[in-house]
């Protein structure tokens, strides 16, 4: 095993736990800068926690209007503003979402939303807990200072978004190997359809048969709820879900999906030969296991926005508690470092996750290769401008 990096370079490990600290401030300021406006709207114009919206619009709707377009824009129009920077919203997300926020719809909009800042934040601290269990001391403050200034958590809570809540129930799912708690990804289909697949694919069968179990409890509590005819109207605007990166003109960086990047025709070859690698690799030590598992639910995906890069937290800790991939190399290539990616207005971060993925799955040595060429190329590169 290789000598961890922590204790390899201790000037470089330093140096990346001030730049990590910078990060963290300057992430957090930042956050905070776009709230210090009173009342409904950010300094943007925008309402605050602009994606919270529409699961307080279905909390406030019956199973018969939750999935007609135009009460559900009529009920967004009574209970909050629409102009040109708040657009109307589509009913995207399955019944078991208003479901989940059915006891916020008594509150007004700011106090729901305060409400889930709190179970965002509590959520967060608590994955990134049981996250933490994973690593070794000499990897721990490198990870909770990565953890501290993670930027997509502070733009998944400035949004109101639930990814910090599934990133709590992915942890605990893989920590655990319980196929029930990952069932709860079904809040956002496209995750629990990926790391479904993912356990089929590598023949884990208690946790594919928990999964379906949960979604099937989860089906039973809406019939219950709604009514079974609920179901006909979620597939209905289902296509819309599918297209909604296409639909919707989104900002320079947030588009993460290599299907969003690439295009369908280049993304499914993808996914075929990543599942195909996935299905016939050997098996792995768990956390090898868990962190590919989370790296096919995100490859896999055809709508990934930059807060969904949440969940990489997961494979930085399991890959590097494991110490398969360098630190600082992980790190790096990370969302941590979504601002560098921004210059560019793109993303490398999916071609990244194919490639730990295909590496590891099918070829460790060539991995392991890349990974000596990119410190020793460091290293030269260092030398010489010290001799200069």
């Amino acid at each position: 095993m290789d000598t961890p990096i922590d204790t390899q370079r201790p000037t470089q490990i330093v140096l990346l736990w001030v730049t990590l600290f910078a990060l963290a401030i300057s992430t957090f300021i930042g956050f905070v800068q776009t709230q210090l406006t009173p009342g409904l709207f950010e300094k943007t114009g925008q309402v605050r926690g602009w994606d919270f919206q529409q699961f307080y619009i279905a909390a406030n709707l019956s199973g018969d209007e939750l999935y007609d377009i135009e009460k559900f824009q009529s009920m967004q129009a009574r209970l909050l503003p629409m102009d040109d920077k708040n657009i109307p919203f589509l009913p995207l997300y399955p019944p078991m979402t208003a479901i989940a926020f059915k006891p916020l719809a008594s509150l007004s909009y700011l106090e729901a939303l305060g409400v889930w800042w709190a179970i965002c934040i509590a959520s967060y601290i608590f994955g990134c807990w049981i996250l933490a269990t994973h690593l070794e001391s000499q990897h721990l403050k490198t990870i909770v200072l990565a953890m501290a200034g993670f930027f997509p958590f502070f733009v998944s809570l400035r949004a109101g978004q639930l990814v910090p809540v599934l990133l709590l129930v992915v942890a605990l799912g893989l920590h655990f190997r319980n196929g029930l708690v990952l069932s709860l990804l079904a809040l956002k289909p496209q995750f629990a359809v990926g790391m479904l697949l993912y356990w089929s694919f590598r023949r884990e069968w208690r946790l594919c048969i928990g999964m379906l179990i949960g979604i099937a409890i989860q089906a039973s509590v809406i019939a219950a709820w709604f009514g079974p005819g609920i179901f006909e109207s979620y597939l209905k605007v289902l296509p819309l879900y599918v297209k909604h990166s296409t639909m919707f003109v989104f900002p320079d960086g947030w588009v993460h999906s290599m299907s969003g990047l690439l295009g369908r025709e280049i993304h499914w070859p993808l996914i075929v030969l990543v599942a195909t690698v996935c299905a016939l690799g050997s098996k792995k030590e768990w956390r090898i296991e868990a962190a590919h598992g989370v790296l096919f639910m995100l490859f896999f995906t055809p709508h990934l926005l930059l807060y969904d890069l949440l969940f990489l937290l997961i494979p930085i800790v399991f890959l590097v508690s494991n110490e398969k991939v360098s630190l600082a190399l992980v790190v790096a290539s990370s969302a941590v470092a979504f601002p560098l990616w921004a210059f560019w207005n793109m993303s490398l971060i999916p071609v990244l996750l194919m490639g730990i993925i295909l590496g590891y799955e099918w070829n460790e040595p060539a991995t392991r290769w890349i990974q000596n060429g990119f410190f020793r190329w460091r290293f030269s590169t260092n030398e010489s401008l010290r001799r200069s």
